[in-house]
C-alpha cells in the first residue's frame, strides 16, 4: 500500500521536490523534538576555591556600601521634617512588626511605661515577650494613622528608629534600662556674703 505522498506524486498533484521538502521538514522537526527530550549537559563551573576570596571580598564591600548608604539615609531623616520621619518610621514598623501576628490564648500582657509616665500594655505571644526580655526585640512608639501607637520590632529596626527619633524608643534591654550617668559635680553650697 502506498502512502499519501506517493499517491499524490503518482497522480501528478505534487512534484518530487515538494515531497522531498516536506520530508526534510518532518525530519528536522523530529530531530528538534528529540533534542529537547535529551538532558542538557550542565555548564562547567569554575573551581569554588579560586572564586571564594573574590566573592567574599565583593560581598563584604557590597554590605559596607549598603550600610554607608543606610547611615546617610538615617542622617537625612534626622534632619527631615516630621511628616517624612513619621512616614519612614511607620513603614519600618509596619513591615517588621512582631506583635501583630495572630494572638492565641497563650498571649500575655507586656507592661511598659509610656512617655508621659503612665503604665500601658501590649498583648504579645510568649516568644515575643522572650525576645523583649532578651534584647533581640524592642518596644517603640511610632506615629500611626490615628496618633501615637506602640509596637514590638526587631532590635535593628529599633536602633534605626532611635537614630531618627530617640524619644520613641520605649524599651530596649541594655539601652533604656541603664540609668543615666550621674554628675560628678556636687551643687555648690551657698556662699556667705560678708557684712559690709
Amino acid at each position: 500500500m502506498l502512502d499519501l505522498k506517493a499517491k499524490l506524486l503518482a497522480a501528478g498533484v505534487v512534484t518530487a521536490a515538494q515531497v522531498k521538502k516536506v520530508e526534510d521538514e518532518e525530519a528536522s522537526k523530529k530531530a528538534r523534538q528529540q533534542q529537547r527530550r535529551e538532558p542538557r549537559p550542565e555548564p562547567r563551573v569554575a573551581k569554588k576555591d579560586e572564586d571564594d576570596d573574590d566573592e567574599k571580598r565583593a560581598r563584604r564591600e557590597h554590605e559596607w556600601n549598603e550600610s554607608q548608604r543606610w547611615r546617610k539615609r538615617l542622617d537625612q531623616l534626622k534632619l527631615a521634617g516630621k511628616s517624612e520621619q513619621y512616614e519612614a518610621v511607620r513603614g519600618w514598623v509596619m513591615k517588621d512588626r512582631l506583635d501583630n501576628k495572630q494572638i492565641t490564648e497563650a498571649a500575655v500582657r507586656f507592661h511598659y511605661v509610656k512617655d508621659d509616665g503612665a503604665v500601658a500594655h501590649l498583648t504579645v505571644e510568649p516568644e515575643v515577650q522572650l525576645q523583649l526580655t532578651q534584647g533581640s526585640a524592642a518596644l517603640v512608639a511610632f506615629m500611626g494613622y490615628n496618633g501615637i501607637e506602640h509596637a514590638v520590632v526587631p532590635k535593628d529596626v529599633a536602633d534605626d528608629v532611635r537614630v531618627v527619633r530617640p524619644d520613641w524608643l520605649r524599651l530596649l534591654v541594655g539601652v533604656t534600662d541603664l540609668e543615666p550617668p550621674t554628675s560628678t559635680l556636687t551643687p555648690e553650697a551657698p556662699q556667705e556674703v560678708p557684712p559690709t
